[in-house]
C-alpha cells in the first residue's frame, strides 16, 4: 500500500468512526466521500471493517443532520442561501420539515427573504450568509 493510499484509507476510517459514533457531527459530504472511497479504491467493505448495509444507513442521519445545521444557521442568519440547500435537502433526502425544526412558513419567509438580496445585490451579506455554518 502506497503513502497515498494509506492515506486515503485512514481518511475513510475517519469518515467511518464519525458517521458511526458522532451523528450529530456527520455530514452528507464525509457520507459521499466514504462511498467514493469504497468504489475507487481496491479494499472492500470488510477492509474497512463495515458491510454495505451499514454504510447505506448513514445516509439518512447525515442528511438529517445537515439539515439540522442548515435550519440553525438560518434562524441566526435569516435569508442566507442556506434557505435553497435546506430546500434542496428536503426534496432530494426526504427529510420532512418537522424533522429539521422549521415550519414551511418560516422556509418560504427565509427563502423570500434570500431571493430579496439576490435581487438587490447585496453582496456583503449574501457573501456573510454563504459562509459554511458548520464552521462557525
Amino acid at each position: 500500500m502506497g503513502i497515498h493510499d494509506e492515506a486515503a484509507y485512514y481518511i475513510a476510517r475517519q469518515y467511518l468512526d464519525t458517521l458511526r459514533n458522532h451523528p450529530d457531527e456527520c455530514t452528507l459530504a464525509a457520507y459521499f466521500a466514504l462511498v467514493q472511497y469504497l468504489s475507487q479504491s481496491g479494499d472492500n467493505y470488510e477492509a474497512l471493517g463495515t458491510n454495505h448495509r451499514e454504510v447505506s444507513g448513514f445516509r439518512r442521519p447525515c442528511a438529517l443532520a445537515d439539515a439540522k445545521r442548515a435550519v440553525d444557521w438560518l434562524k441566526s442568519h435569516p435569508g442566507s442561501s442556506y434557505a435553497a440547500e435546506l430546500t434542496r435537502l428536503i426534496s432530494h433526502e426526504y427529510i420532512g420539515l418537522a424533522e429539521c425544526g422549521i415550519t414551511s412558513a418560516e422556509l418560504i419567509r427565509h427563502l423570500t427573504l434570500h431571493l430579496e438580496l439576490l435581487e438587490r445585490n447585496e453582496p456583503t451579506r449574501l457573501a456573510t450568509s454563504a459562509a459554511n455554518p458548520s464552521k462557525e
